[in-house]
């Protein structure tokens, strides 16, 4: 198969508006098994407005920015893991740890 285009008709003439997937590339398989399951690959008009948008200001609804995002999941795995890291510093005889707190069979 050939390439995938975006293409307008006037009368009796096509023209077209952009090209979508340049014939060989893994992106024209992928579009090429998409057409032949009956589905439209590309993405709707407000999808790739949104998607503009983000690139322009890459702040979410979060409004947050990537790397304060960023910042906050590792602070937040951080605190995630420490009760792990708990539990492995009383078993491994690093901290001295209750009773209750871990039950080692000898």
């Amino acid at each position: 198969m050939g390439s995938f285009v975006s293409a307008t008709r006037e009368g009796d003439a096509v023209r077209v508006v952009e090209c979508l997937a340049v014939a060989g590339t893994a992106r024209a398989a992928v579009f090429e098994i998409a057409v032949k399951s009956g589905l439209d690959p590309r993405f709707p008009p407000a999808v790739m407005r949104e998607v503009s948008s983000a690139r322009e200001e890459p702040r979410g609804d979060l409004g947050v920015s990537q790397a304060e995002l960023f910042h906050l999941c590792l602070q937040a795995l951080a605190r995630d893991l420490q009760p792990a890291r708990r539990v492995r510093d009383v078993a491994l005889g690093l901290v001295q740890g209750a009773q209750d707190e871990l039950a080692l069979e000898p």
